[in-house]
């Protein structure tokens, strides 16, 4: 029946379901309704995930409310929708500061067998799952569930920076998966970083001069030393994960270029991109002199 409507008619409805999802969030978040496992599949399928595709998920449970199940249904949520072919992937980040103190303390950066995330309960939930695989990168491994995990954590440790070539961020661009944020802002989304590694001159230096070797602790329980960029802590006050003004422009710019889709769930949001997509977009805007540490050029800021 879909295929003899006009787009224009699709569309319409399209349109019209959303309004009353959205109203029915309304009514449900004034009665202090809980958000449940379906409802967290059914605004995944309206994001335009589906089953075999590859997510990144950035998540805050605070940000929704109260999750019925708890981190665990969320896991199972979007299992339930990418189904036995998709990889869903977390960052599982060892830092409770910055990168830059987290690497200065000297000690085991990280060990891919133990160490905690300290990126939510949902992380560290999926890092605790039978068959999830970890990169081995000192300050933003990555944990992957699905029949791709293996790739996508295989050679980290190659990459200098946390974003390079041999990176999930990457390998995510490359099998143009999706990058989720439940209940968190779209400013703490780590893909934005890819840029500063591919672009031939990136107007900014981002990196600290000295690199850092870092120790690891691989899965034969093997201590190794990997080096590593370090971002420049004095950035961190004017880039997006830390600037509300930065990110309110680059939620208007992507969602303007339609690579950034939002739906209302629970007492919050959750956003959804393709990481090509978002590549090509932030390739555009550095063009334009617009980057996550300036958007003095992007017009509406």
């Amino acid at each position: 029946m879909r295929r003899s409507l006009p787009n224009s008619v699709l569309n319409a409805l399209r349109q019209a379901r959303r309004s009353i999802r959205r109203l029915a969030y309304r009514l449900r978040r004034v009665r202090g309704a809980n958000v449940t496992s379906a409802d967290i599949e059914a605004a995944l399928h309206e994001l335009g995930i589906t089953a075999g595709d590859d997510v990144l998920l950035h998540s805050s449970m605070r940000g929704l409310g109260v999750i019925d199940g708890g981190a665990e249904a969320v896991v199972h949520a979007f299992q339930n929708v990418i189904g036995l072919d998709g990889t869903l992937l977390v960052p599982a980040y060892p830092l409770r500061g910055t990168m830059f103190e987290h690497l200065r303390d000297g000690g085991i950066a990280l060990d891919v067998r133990q160490t905690p995330s300290q990126m939510g309960k949902i992380s560290e939930v999926l890092r605790s799952q039978p068959g999830s695989h970890r990169s081995l990168h000192p300050t933003h491994s990555v944990v992957a569930l699905g029949p791709r995990a293996q790739e996508y954590v295989r050679g980290h440790e190659a990459s200098r920076s946390p974003c390079g070539p041999e990176s999930p961020f990457v390998k995510l661009i490359d099998r143009h998966g999706w990058i989720v944020a439940l209940g968190s802002p779209i400013g703490k989304v780590t893909s934005y970083h890819v840029i500063e590694d591919r672009a031939a001159r990136f107007p900014i230096k981002v990196y600290l001069d000295d690199e850092f070797e870092a120790r690891v602790v691989d899965a034969s329980g093997a201590e190794r030393l990997v080096p590593v960029k370090c971002h420049d802590p004095a950035l961190s006050p004017v880039r997006i994960d830390n600037n509300r003004s930065v990110e309110a422009v680059f939620e208007r710019l992507l969602a303007a270029r339609e690579v950034l889709c939002v739906e209302p769930l629970g007492n919050g949001f959750i956003s959804a991109m393709r990481a090509d997509r978002l590549q090509c977009a932030l390739e555009d805007l550095l063009g334009e002199g617009v980057t996550i540490y300036d958007v003095s050029r992007a017009g509406i800021a």
